[in-house]
């Protein structure tokens, strides 16, 4: 399983493919699929949550360091012509519904 990389700011940042973000995620945001619907529409609560939650608690384990990437994302932006930050929350959500492997690639479709 390997993790996403994102960068906010001029940090590097790996979003782990794990149960417990997915079962996190999904509790959070009414689903897998409710947080996808979520993210579709560049809400900042559900992708806030996406990347504190998938960089995991040795990261972020504080309401002070969830409003430093707060802060960041915000400068970054979220849209694909600026950071691309919500297409990759998306990715990661499906990386997530994939149990952490990538997708299969199907030969001659």
């Amino acid at each position: 399983m390997e993790p996403m990389t994102i960068d906010l700011g001029d940090k590097r940042y790996e979003l782990k493919p794990t149960r417990k973000a997915m079962q996190t995620i999904s509790k959070n945001h009414g689903g897998l699929i409710g947080a996808l619907e979520r993210l579709g529409r560049l809400d900042f609560e559900v992708i806030l949550d996406v990347v504190c939650v998938g960089v995991g608690t040795e990261v972020v384990s504080t309401p002070k360091q969830r409003d430093e990437i707060a802060d960041l994302i915000f400068a970054a932006g979220v849209d694909d012509t600026t950071s691309g930050l919500a297409e990759k929350c998306v990715r990661y959500v499906m990386l997530l519904m994939r149990g952490g492997n990538p997708p299969k690639i199907v030969e001659g479709k």
